[in-house]
């Protein structure tokens, strides 16, 4: 009976139900990416399923584990966000996932872990059919094998403009290559180690775009217009662990639209492809990355050409 466990029983339950669902999640996480590798052998996939079946299952093997603990709802949120924590930390210590990654998919993976331990905690009730208790964990594994062999292409362009009181020809020295930013980003992701760009160099129709740390965009002009638009192919992208199998950046443009008050409408592209899954969500971070740093390059461009 409950009321018989000791503290120091509930602690090693509710310890043991925390390294159950992790140790489940690490295998079914390699078992989702091994799939993966077989259905796309030439691409780093993270599916869907990774952040959503996974959690789900974390959750419902921990309430599992604590069926028999006196627990109310309130202790499965805080349990659910301590598996959560750990489930992060691990990922950090063993996949070398980076800062930013995690935050990014901290929201997502909490939320499906406190849905599972809520879903768990009702199917270990006694009036829960038996059937549910015993098809779940089948059923959501097979989502997962079934998601991981699928296809999960995803491409998409991110657009940025702005308004910069200059005329096209002024803007246009500073849009093929500019000296190093010296302020920090305000992108506040950049914060928590997310690069962000600092110089542009050119040689011929080869672009070098720098971010922090040193980590070199090698482009390759593909198109040169000059005051009017620059359209670059990026042909190697730097091992980064906030970038490292997530995305990759296909193509970069910079078009100049001359405006009839004298002023110029810099807008800029960038073509991606998004490994990390499901992209309804990961594109939404995606999408602002490339906003931020569009706009960093903007508020450097728009300072040189006004001075």
């Amino acid at each position: 009976p409950p009321e018989s466990t000791s503290g120091g029983q509930m602690a090693g339950i509710i310890l043991l139900g925390l390294f159950v669902a992790n140790a489940a999640g690490g295998a079914l996480m390699w078992l989702a990416t091994w799939l993966a590798a077989q259905r796309n052998p030439d691409l780093q996939i993270f599916v869907g399923s990774a952040f959503l079946v996974v959690p789900l299952l974390m959750g419902l093997l921990s309430a599992i584990t604590w069926r028999k603990l006196p627990l109310k709802l309130g202790n499965l949120i805080l349990l659910s966000l301590a598996n959560t924590a750990l489930g992060l930390c691990l990922a950090m210590l063993f996949l070398r996932e980076g800062v930013v990654c995690l935050l990014m998919a901290a929201p997502l993976v909490w939320a499906f872990l406190l849905l599972g331990t809520l879903v768990g905690w009702q199917l270990v009730q006694p009036r829960t059919p038996k059937v549910l208790r015993v098809s779940a964990v089948p059923l959501l594994v097979g989502t997962l094998a079934f998601d991981a062999l699928s296809s999960h292409g995803y491409e998409r362009m991110v657009e940025t403009q702005r308004v910069i009181a200059a005329p096209p020809a002024t803007v246009w020295q500073h849009v093929v290559a500019f000296e190093k930013i010296e302020k920090p980003s305000e992108f506040w992701l950049c914060k928590f180690g997310l690069p962000a760009p600092e110089v542009v160099r050119v040689s011929g129709t080869r672009r070098d775009c720098v971010f922090t740390g040193n980590l070199v965009f090698e482009e390759q002009i593909v198109e040169r217009v000059d005051s009017q638009r620059l359209t670059f192919d990026i042909v190697r992208q730097p091992d980064h662990p906030e970038l490292l199998g997530h995305a990759r950046v296909r193509r970069g443009q910079m078009e100049l639209l001359a405006n009839p008050d004298g002023t110029t409408t810099l807008v800029g592209r960038s073509w991606y492809a998004l490994y990390v899954h499901p992209a309804w969500y990961f594109d939404r971070w995606a999408q602002s990355i490339g906003h931020g740093v569009h706009e960093r390059v903007f508020d450097h461009i728009a300072t040189l050409s006004r001075s």
